[in-house]
């Protein structure tokens, strides 16, 4: 594939999106993003990214010029701390995906909130059992992708496991923290830079039509995990209570074996 001729639209270039953005163009592709902030544009300019601005519902003349792309990127957060957002994001992604041309691939960044009801181990197999109205709406999101079929064939459906790298590492979040529960819960975790390699082998080995979580291979327990990471950081260690040993386990068995894939950070206790 000539890169160099292809171009990718990135809605959502934020704290993950950017990077990605910087990467494709790296690897030699036309870059289109997003931001919903005006005094971002030149930032993403200066990137060598085509700038856009989009903040649903209201500001979306650029949405046109960002859906005619070889490949887009559905970049958005549902947003849980709107109390509509059970509503708000569903209309925000179908105003998207009207724009949708059968010539372009389309991934869509979602997330393993959708088995926040599930216990065990779960993979692309288990029916989703959303608890929130964030992972009820991502719920949405994918019914809709696969009521479409020539839409489903053209999509990948990445759902990530709780984000960590650069600024974002959850045990300064917990450090000092009492009180805190499900100790015995396993940690589903995944690192930016994992996440941004996948995105690109998505595309580079046409893995469309598929759906994907992504976690670390180990899933130490949050107790474990957190005052580890808190003594490596020099922070106060979190205090856990006990309780949640059978919640969920993200399997990532299926990425790791269609992508050929092998994560930079397989134990999140390699994060940086």
């Amino acid at each position: 594939m000539n890169t160099n001729t292809k171009k990718v639209g990135i809605i959502g270039c934020g704290w993950l999106g950017f990077p990605l953005a910087k990467k494709f163009v790296a690897s030699g592709f036309k870059v289109l993003g997003s931001t919903t902030s005006p005094q971002k544009l030149d930032k993403l300019k200066q990137a060598n990214i085509d700038p856009y601005l989009l903040n649903f519902p209201d500001q979306i003349t650029d949405l046109e010029s960002l859906s005619k792309v070889d490949y887009l990127i559905i970049n958005i957060p549902p947003g849980r701390r709107n109390p509509t957002v059970q509503v708000d994001y569903p209309n925000w992604v179908k105003l998207i995906l009207q724009k949708w041309e059968p010539t372009t691939k389309v991934i869509f960044v979602g997330s393993t909130s959708l088995y926040g009801g599930n216990t065990g181990v779960v993979n692309e197999q288990t029916i989703p059992l959303p608890k929130t109205a964030s992972g009820k709406a991502l719920l949405q999101i994918e019914a809709l992708i696969n009521e479409n079929q020539n839409l489903k064939n053209s999509t990948c459906i990445l759902r990530l496991s709780g984000l960590v790298g650069g600024e974002r590492h959850p045990a300064r979040t917990l450090a000092g923290r009492t009180g805190l529960s499900n100790g015995d819960a396993p940690v589903n975790l995944v690192h930016r830079r994992d996440v941004i390699n996948v995105v690109l082998e998505i595309i580079h080995k046409n893995k469309f039509g598929s759906d994907y979580n992504l976690s670390t291979d180990l899933h130490p327990t949050k107790r474990e995990y957190y005052t580890t990471m808190a003594s490596k950081l020099d922070l106060k260690s979190p205090q856990f209570e006990i309780g949640g040993a059978s919640s969920k386990v993200v399997d990532n068995t299926k990425v790791k074996k269609e992508l050929n894939y092998e994560l930079i950070y397989a134990s999140p206790f390699l994060f940086p």
